[in-house]
């Protein structure tokens, strides 16, 4: 069985390391749009404020992927032909497949508000290393920081570029802090013991518009009840977009993300998705642990070792540092 699994993160590689244990006659194709193998995403926060080095960040180097007998390209696929079972990647190399895996993973979602496009240079996200290096470039010369979006991954940011030495302000539409997580003392909590460790918090903070700072250095997010916030660069923190154009383009069904049943299976036979891309039938909140275990689902199904996947519903939990947490989840 020739598989293809087009992307390395958790899923992907944790896919390709179960098809060929399950089943070490198959051959496994793992492409890798970034050219990295597999680093630990969640800890990009702790990478951009500093507690962290890149070399902490990998899991498994590409030299470490093709030591399991996987074929491993350093590529990103530009089509897919599912009548004739091939792929052709960006380098104009092309692979056929008995079976497909969409391990793509998202984007960092974007909120589009005007003045946006004067102010590019300094309005950030974070999603790969990549996002990573640019936020610590900008930190080197900044003072200050807005993080626009409290939610987990916001907070975690936001407490680490403080680390790094910056003022931070975090500025959230919402009334309260993690509602999903959190009981509303909790959110009041947390809000509080943030402020103490020095990361402002703004709540009901619904943006408007963005302008620049004099000489166009700096800009500010201005908000709709007339607040105005002023910082050297943005980080936009608004949750993620399941990446599914590759899927979409190639007539596969998708909403939000790329459509799967209790199989992990598309629209297509033969067609599978995993992980961050993926919309089953419970959310998937972009968990490394719910995509670890899509990932090593879709290949148990894939190797006839399972029927069905289960979904299971978690709640994303904020780590950040020395920071006690105690009687704040709900």
């Amino acid at each position: 069985m020739n598989v293809l699994v087009v992307g390395s993160g958790v899923a992907g590689v944790s896919a390709a390391q179960r098809i060929l244990k399950n089943d070490p006659s198959s051959k496994v194709c793992l492409c890798d749009a970034e050219g990295m193998g597999l680093y630990a995403r969640i800890r990009l926060p702790e990478y951009a404020g500093g507690s962290l080095t890149k070399d902490k960040l990998t899991l498994y180097s590409p030299d470490v992927i093709q030591s399991w007998d996987v074929e491993y390209l350093a590529d990103a696929v530009a089509e897919i032909d599912l009548a004739e079972k091939q792929a052709r990647f960006v380098s104009g190399v092309a692979r056929r497949f008995d079976k497909l895996l969409f391990c793509t993973g998202a984007d960092a979602r974007r909120i589009e508000l005007p003045g946006m496009d004067k102010a590019e240079d300094r309005i950030f996200t974070l999603r790969s290393l990549k996002d990573a290096d640019t936020i610590i470039k900008a930190a080197e010369t900044a003072g200050k920081a807005i993080v626009l979006g409290g939610g987990v991954l916001g907070l975690e940011i936001a407490w680490h570029l403080r680390q790094r030495g910056l003022q931070v302000v975090v500025l959230e539409c919402l009334e309260r802090l993690l509602p999903r997580q959190c009981t509303a003392e909790g959110s009041a909590l947390l809000k509080q013991r943030l402020e103490e460790a020095g990361v402002s918090v703004e709540l009901n903070y619904v943006s408007e518009n963005i302008s620049c700072g004099e000489n166009q250095s700096g800009l500010s997010l201005h908000a709709k009840d007339g607040r105005v916030c002023k910082g050297d660069f943005l980080l936009i923190s608004a949750g993620m977009a399941p990446r599914k154009s590759l899927a979409e383009k190639s007539g596969i069904a998708c909403k939000n993300g790329i459509l799967v049943n209790e199989r992990l299976e598309t629209s297509c036979p033969d067609v599978y998705a995993a992980g961050d891309c993926a919309e089953g039938p419970v959310r998937n909140p972009g968990m490394w642990i719910c995509s670890k275990e899509q990932g090593e689902g879709a290949a148990d199904i894939l190797t006839g070792k399972l029927e069905k996947f289960t979904f299971r519903e978690r709640q994303p939990m904020l780590k950040i540092g020395s920071l006690d947490l105690t009687g704040i989840r709900s």
